[in-house]
């Protein structure tokens, strides 16, 4: 949940809050690449609280083709219930767009990631996280610091399709100064505008990454 006050039309700040209930066990097939320093241990019930700010320079918040947008975010995580510590978290977003054309946009996202050490992996850092990276599992380039960046192609092919391109790069690791884990991937994508009134996009992307591996995205709007 999100209460923002605006500065101005632009610019925001907001108290954020979320309430998690969790029930994962170390044998959960949806995490296969879980390093075991990560592995929880219990069922958590957590509350996060904290603040929020946005600037926002695009000229659509649907289907921007130019303008930026930058988004801080920092968050404490308070075990409510569960073996854990309290923790904090905090990511930084920036977002570009540049039209080329009435019909193609460059889009392009930075990001960067530090939780502390209690942070449950969950709520940790990686490729794939904050950052809407495609290529890689959440849990498999995970650690408490993270960077990457994204760049995409968006053209559009008629009133109603389109087509991406894109590419993105990251790394994660214990601190900003040992990003042990990296990681590369690129795709393609397809998309179709649901409705005639509103550019909102049902998005079909394709990605490969350098360890050879394929991941397929099925959403409503863009990455970014």
């Amino acid at each position: 949940m999100t209460l923002a006050y605006g500065l101005t039309p632009d610019l925001n700040f907001g108290l954020v809050s979320r309430y998690l209930d969790t029930t994962i066990t170390t044998q959960s097939p949806l995490f296969p690449n879980l390093p075991p320093a990560f592995q929880p241990s219990a069922d958590l019930t957590i509350l996060n609280a904290g603040l929020e700010a946005n600037w926002d320079k695009r000229d659509d918040t649907v289907y921007p083709t130019d303008g930026f947008r930058v988004k801080l975010s920092s968050q404490r995580g308070f075990i409510v219930d569960g073996i854990g510590a309290d923790y904090n978290k905090t990511y930084g977003l920036f977002d570009s767009y540049l039209s080329l054309g009435e019909s193609t946009v460059i889009a392009s996202r930075a990001a960067v990631c530090h939780a502390t050490d209690a942070a449950p992996f969950f709520d940790a850092c990686s490729l794939g996280g904050v950052d809407s990276f495609r290529g890689f599992n959440a849990t498999q380039i995970l650690n408490k610091r993270s960077m990457s960046t994204q760049l995409e192609l968006r053209q559009r092919l008629s009133d109603r399709t389109g087509a991406v391109l894109f590419a993105g790069i990251g790394a994660a690791g214990p601190t900003f100064d040992n990003l042990n884990q990296s990681g590369a991937a690129g795709g393609f994508g397809l998309r179709y505008q649901v409705s005639k009134k509103f550019p909102v996009d049902f998005s079909v992307d394709g990605s490969w990454n350098d360890e050879h591996e394929g991941l397929l995205y099925i959403s409503v709007g863009q990455r970014f």
